[in-house]
This record gives C-alpha cells, structure tokens and sequence, in this order.
C-alpha cells in the first residue's frame, strides 16, 4: 500500500498520486481540496499531525533552558522554519535583534551548517560591540 502521510497544514498538488492508496491529512481543508482534485473519498483520512510518543514526554522547562546553554531568568524568542533552516532565518534574527525588548534568541538551523555559521559570525560581532 502507498499511504502518503501530510507533514504540513497545506496541500502542493505534487503530493497527489494517482497511485495512492490512502491520504493522512492534518486538517479538514486538505481533504477538501483532495477531493477537488479527484481523490475518492475513501481514501482520504482525516488524522491531525501524526507526533511521535516521545513528544507527550514532560520536559521540566528550567532543564531544558539549561541543557541548551538558554538563561532562565529570561524570556526566550524561538526562530524556527520547519525542517530546512533557511538564510532568511538570518533576516529575522538580525530585526529580533533591533528589538527594544529583552529577550534571548534560540535558531534551530537543522542541518543549514552554513546558516549556523553565519549566526554564530554575528553573535560574536554583536557580542563584542
């Protein structure tokens, strides 16, 4: 069987094989638009996002704050776009930055090394200005 499960809130019509045997979606609009594109009803299965057991886990906040090198005194801003980090990510932590609020940054840059580079170029220029 070829079941294609959804990882995100929308549909790109590449994701539609004739093939399928089963769509997971997330939400109720990406079965609608399946079904405007030909997808019999019964093989399109409305499930929400499929999250690994791992993820029910409580993390003590604090801990975590800690084991990520984060402050706990301070409130923390969380740059993240979905499962490739783009050099964009650069733009939005340079306008946190000119932010008057005080806050912390945490990037996930995923598997961007280039991206994580560059952030780490301007911490240490930002840090010693």
């Amino acid at each position: 069987k070829l079941v294609i499960v959804f990882s995100d809130y929308h549909l790109h019509r590449f994701w539609s094989f004739q093939e399928a045997d089963l769509y997971l979606c997330n939400i109720a609009s990406q079965a609608v638009e399946l079904r405007a594109l030909g997808v019999p009803p019964e093989r399109i299965a409305i499930t929400g996002m499929i999250i690994g057991d791992k993820f029910y886990t409580p993390v003590n906040s604090e801990d975590a704050a800690r084991e990520f090198g984060l402050l706990t005194t301070m409130p923390t801003v969380l740059v993240s776009s979905g499962g490739r980090a783009r050099m964009s990510t650069k733009d939005i932590f340079l306008k946190l930055l000119r932010s008057p609020v005080t806050f912390q940054l945490a990037v996930v840059c995923g598997k961007n090394e280039e991206l994580k580079k560059e952030l780490k170029r301007l911490r240490r220029r930002i840090v010693t200005q």
